[in-house]
């Protein structure tokens, strides 16, 4: 449901902006400042949902997603565009640590990358049909029109985690119990000192620096081109 409305809306929210009158460095802005706000928040929203457990922080995320949905109808300046991005940033730096880890922790460790993948799946299958939908919107309305169907998704998430999800009871493990204390203290200490842990954050990082790029300004760039707006969706839901 989140890639669902993630995808009606993503291949729109630049154009909009330049239909606001956005030049390529401030729809370039409007992708920054989403990834900075992403940055700054995933951490602690990951540790949050340690603390809090994962029902709470998805529930707030689909809060503040469909918050955003709702004010993209009534933007009318670039600026107000950046900021309205700026809090899907804090909902998907809200969403993102708490299913990944919860798809980690309903599944065995034998099939931890198996749950990882098809989460990921569901969410490339929902983005797929979501950018074919808001292409076919926005070809038939307009780019403001398209945003009338971004919250329902959020909002039918924000139900369904509210009336069936329960949280996995995750077994603590504390500093007393000496027979683990030394194998968490070591994970402490060496994480950030593993070579395939950093290696692995600087290739994460890399692609999504070309993503980031994507996501942001080939929405423009094909409109450039002449693509229509129909044609845009279809090759977001081909990526």
């Amino acid at each position: 449901m989140f890639s669902l409305g993630v995808g009606i809306a993503t291949p729109i929210i630049p154009l909009l902006a330049q239909s606001l009158g956005a030049s390529y460095t401030e729809v370039g802005l409007v992708g920054a400042f989403y990834s900075i706000i992403f940055i700054m928040f995933a951490a602690l929203s990951g540790k949050l949902s340690d603390r809090f457990g994962r029902k709470v922080l998805i529930l707030i995320s689909a809060v503040l997603n469909a918050l955003a949905a709702v004010l993209y109808l009534v933007a009318g300046s670039v600026n107000e565009i950046i900021l309205i991005r700026t809090l899907e940033g804090l909902g998907w730096a809200t969403f993102w640590p708490s299913v990944e880890a919860l798809s980690t922790e309903i599944a065995s460790t034998s099939a931890s990358g198996r749950a990882m993948g098809l989460s990921s799946a569901s969410y490339g299958a929902g983005f797929a049909f979501g950018s074919l939908l808001g292409g076919s919107i926005a070809a038939t309305t307009g780019y403001r029109n398209t945003f009338y169907f971004y919250p329902l998704p959020s909002m039918i998430a924000a139900l369904t985690i509210s009336m069936w999800f329960k949280d996995v009871r995750i077994v603590k493990i504390s500093e007393g119990d000496q027979s683990a204390t030394p194998q968490s203290n070591e994970l402490k200490v060496n994480l950030w000192k593993s070579r395939p842990f950093l290696l692995s954050n600087v290739v994460a990082a890399s692609y999504t620096f070309v993503l980031g790029t994507l996501l942001t300004l080939f929405s423009v760039y094909a409109k450039g081109l002449g693509i229509e707006v129909f044609g845009i969706g279809a090759l977001f839901t081909l990526f």
